[in-house]
């Protein structure tokens, strides 16, 4: 069994806030997009307003690494491996479990959540004909909030790549 959710593509570029919904379109989770905090920054909250999950760049880092806080502990860091032959490779370090690993075609929206061997979360944009949304389909047991902050930090970073070789490709 799994459970499926709506997410709104792009959204994130253009620093507009959105919600998650089910499959019966009820709001589950709301992302907020910080527009003028210091570090980029997205608020994961639930259907009452309270923060559940935190999204925020690294600092000192390059635009290649996202911390995931709950409670002002960082409980995930999304980070990209610099050489992946074929397929976009992230992996995510969790200081109090097992690492995770996202792959696939993760600009196009068709990718997984790997961990312990198994798949946790699916990725995809052909379950929706709602145009600019992907889904994100999840196995029983997973943590919710934390693989849709998964998703809003690789939808960031992906659009912040696309936007870095779009200007490079203009500049040459």
């Amino acid at each position: 069994m799994s459970t499926r959710f709506l997410m709104r593509q792009k959204i994130l570029a253009l620093g507009h806030d959105f919600w998650v919904k089910d499959l019966e379109d009820h709001n589950v989770f709301y992302v907020d997009n910080k527009l003028f905090a210091l570090r980029k920054t997205y608020l994961i909250l639930d259907e009452h307003n309270h923060e559940v999950l935190k999204v925020q760049h690294k600092p000192l880092h390059i635009h290649w690494t996202m911390d995931i806080e709950q409670d002002g502990k960082v409980i995930a860091s999304i980070q990209k491996n610099l050489i992946s032959p074929l397929l976009d490779r992230w992996t995510i370090v969790v200081p109090d479990g097992e690492n995770l690993s996202a792959q696939g075609d993760l600009f196009d929206h068709e990718y997984t959540i790997q961990g312990s061997g198994k798949q946790l979360a699916h990725i995809s944009k052909q379950w929706f004909a709602i145009r600019q949304s992907y889904g994100i389909e999840m196995a029983d047991g997973v943590n919710v909030p934390l693989m849709i902050a998964i998703a809003v930090a690789i939808d960031d970073m992906m659009d912040t790549l696309h936007a870095e070789q779009t200007k490079s490709d203009h500049s040459h």
